[in-house]
């Protein structure tokens, strides 16, 4: 098949765990036979057109236009104040990668696209342009939904974007049995909707591979006594991964197992916060906290029998959201 693959984020640009799993999944289809047109934004001067490890990946030059949509958007963005440059990008990201897509190639030179799949509301808007102006069939993969990211309605703009594409895609992939009920509730057709879960590359993560000096290395730089446990969150720090939970539950932990660190790699809004907890619950001497980029908590794929690697799921939110 030849797949069009919309994406807000693909290597070397970062932001969360949607660029990491674009990476894979691309190269997945490529090396079973399939051709794969990445288009993503560029924000960064990155090359506008390249081949990664097979995948062709298009990102169009986008310019700044923030000033401009004061003057006729709806309330809901005026809202957003700076933020509005994201939506800027976002916009522009859209609109030229859909018409590339379209003029350039399929009409000019003429790729024959079997499917277009397109990845949260930050890619919805080509998904409905192309919706519009051909007969591709169109799927929206949704990682998270703007009621789950913000904890109640969100933004109408982002509201509109993701149930106008729900409604006009040929099909509905999403990551979880418990997402797939959440996106019904909240109306989208359940007929559509099927469940394709995350996938992980089990040889970047088998303990066998890794070396007992890289193991020593990293306990050394996060002091880490050999005869410790050491137990590693990984991710954005942002409240729908429940960081916080983890820190509350610290103090039951190290009752138990006093010789016990926690180790908290990742950037995000929560940062202040993870710090205030820890110094409020008495746990800092037993808290790490790093904060490295998307592409350096990709990178981190250390593995040990004494390193516990904690995947929160104690919120319901924290399910519906990768």
């Amino acid at each position: 098949m030849r797949i069009g693959f919309f994406v807000y984020e693909y290597p070397p640009q970062l932001v969360g765990g949607l660029g990491t799993y674009a990476e894979y999944i691309t190269h997945q289809f490529v090396d079973i036979g399939h051709d794969v047109s990445v288009f993503t934004l560029n924000n960064n001067g990155l090359k506008t057109h390249e081949i990664m490890q097979g995948v062709e990946v298009h990102r169009p030059q986008i310019a700044d236009a923030s000033n401009i949509w004061p003057f006729f958007v709806v309330d809901d963005l005026k809202k957003w104040g700076t933020n509005i440059k994201l939506f800027n990008d976002i916009f522009i990201y859209n609109i030229l990668s859909a018409t590339k897509f379209i003029n350039e190639l399929i009409n000019k030179e003429g790729y024959n696209f079997d499917v277009v799949c397109c990845h949260d509301w930050l890619s919805s808007i080509a998904g409905l342009v192309i919706k519009n102006e051909t007969k591709i069939p169109v799927v929206f993969h949704v990682h998270s939904t703007e009621w789950g990211r913000s904890d109640g309605p969100g933004s109408e703009v982002v509201s509109h974007l993701e149930n106008a594409m729900a409604q006009n895609s040929d099909k509905i992939i999403t990551v979880s049995h418990a997402m797939q009920e959440d996106l019904a509730k909240h109306g989208w057709p359940s007929s559509k909707i099927s469940v394709v879960w995350n996938g992980v590359d089990p040889e970047r993560y088998n303990p066998v591979n890794v070396q007992k000096q890289d193991i020593a290395a990293i306990r050394q730089k996060y002091g880490i006594p050999d005869d410790w446990n050491m137990l590693l969150f990984v991710g954005r720090l942002t409240w729908v991964k429940s960081v916080r939970n983890l820190l509350q539950a610290m103090p039951l932990v190290l009752k138990e197992y006093p010789n016990t660190k926690l180790v908290i790699l990742g950037k995000g809004e929560e940062q202040s916060d993870i710090a205030e907890t820890a110094e409020r619950l008495n746990i800092k001497a037993n808290v790490v906290t790093d904060l490295i980029s998307s592409q350096k908590t990709n990178e981190f794929s250390i593995t040990q029998p004494q390193t516990y690697a904690f995947s929160p799921q104690s919120t319901s939110h924290s399910e519906l959201s990768v």
